[in-house]
């Protein structure tokens, strides 16, 4: 199959395709997400698989290819609404589900209760709690980081805090999930530069994009050699890591492709982690990647820097929360 025409209909077709081509016993339904569920779909894009089974089996994520294209297939136990209305701020996500995949209508039926629930004043009101439970749960990670002496760790607890402020925001703000609209959304607080003068790693202008993205090809294939998570670690995510990059490059925003390459290192530190602290985990390292994770922008963090983190996300949750209450 080769990309013509609508990058999101070109998509679904090869999803289609796909479960057309492979069996999965208890399957339900199957969906599409990201830019391919929005209508955003580019040539950068992939494909997020996602398969709705029966029974309550853990979630599981695996790379899979299809005529030299990559789909990240992810498969979970088909929730219930009650799920939903338990934790609404997890399941945002059916916003921007699109159905491939729905022989008995199961899927659709789900979605719409699903989506009243979350468009309710009660379902509204319960994500605001639930996203802001999440960011106060960072900045104690980051609080009980720096009293045991964790500073690395501390720095990435603070760092996460931030970004989740943010994507509350992008959400109530900009009705969106995509991680690629963070950094725009970012800069419309007025709390931004303030934070970005809180990690002047991450701005080093002696160290090119192209020799970051290798840094964190590097990161990753250490963790592939140490047995680290499979999904994570594999080859074929350094593929589409690079497209993104592209994306912004062509775009011809920088600043997001750090932010990128930042977040990449992060999340294969924490998919293969196994409860090791970030200070632990580098010390751990050779040389050269403990040098690597520092221009990528990883850095320590004391009393002052998490104080001033916390309450610069409390100013943008605070934003969100008055806004609500003027709509």
């Amino acid at each position: 199959m080769e990309r013509k025409g609508d990058f999101t209909d070109f998509f679904l077709n090869l999803a289609e395709l796909y479960l057309k081509q492979n069996s999965f016993p208890g399957m339900i339904s199957a969906y599409a997400g990201g830019s391919v569920g929005r209508g955003e779909a580019d040539m950068y894009s992939d494909l997020d698989l996602n398969l709705f089974l029966e029974g309550s089996a853990p979630a599981t994520s695996e790379n899979r290819v299809l005529d030299r294209h990559v789909i990240q297939l992810h498969a979970h136990a088909f929730p219930s609404v009650e799920a939903v209305k338990q934790e609404p701020w997890a399941f945002r996500f059916v916003k921007e589900a699109r159905c491939v995949f729905d022989p008995d209508g199961r899927f659709r039926e789900w979605k719409e209760e699903a989506i009243r629930f979350l468009d309710s004043q009660e379902g509204k009101r319960k994500m605001l709690v639930q996203a802001r439970a999440v960011v106060d749960e960072r900045k104690r990670w980051a609080e009980e980081s720096l009293q045991s002496g964790q500073t690395k760790t501390a720095w990435l607890a603070g760092v996460s805090a931030w970004l989740d402020a943010v994507i509350m925001y992008a959400w109530f703000e900009k009705h969106s999930l995509a991680t690629g609209k963070l950094v725009p959304a970012m800069r419309e607080l007025s709390a931004y530069r303030e934070f970005v003068a809180l990690i002047p790693g991450m701005y080093n202008d002696d160290y090119n994009l192209r020799e970051r993205f290798q840094d964190v090809s590097a990161y990753r294939r250490y963790f592939r050699e140490a047995g680290g998570d499979e999904f994570a670690s594999a080859e074929v995510q350094d593929l589409l890591l690079e497209r993104k990059l592209e994306r912004h490059i062509r775009e011809g925003d920088e600043e997001a492709a750090r932010w990128l390459l930042l977040t990449e290192a992060a999340w294969l530190y924490l998919s293969s982690s196994e409860e090791e602290s970030l200070d632990e985990h580098i010390a751990q390292l050779p040389l050269p990647l403990q040098e690597k994770l520092g221009k990528i922008g990883f850095s320590e963090a004391d009393a002052d820097m998490i104080r001033h983190i916390s309450g610069l996300c409390d100013e943008v949750v605070e934003t969100v929360f008055q806004r609500r209450k003027e709509e």
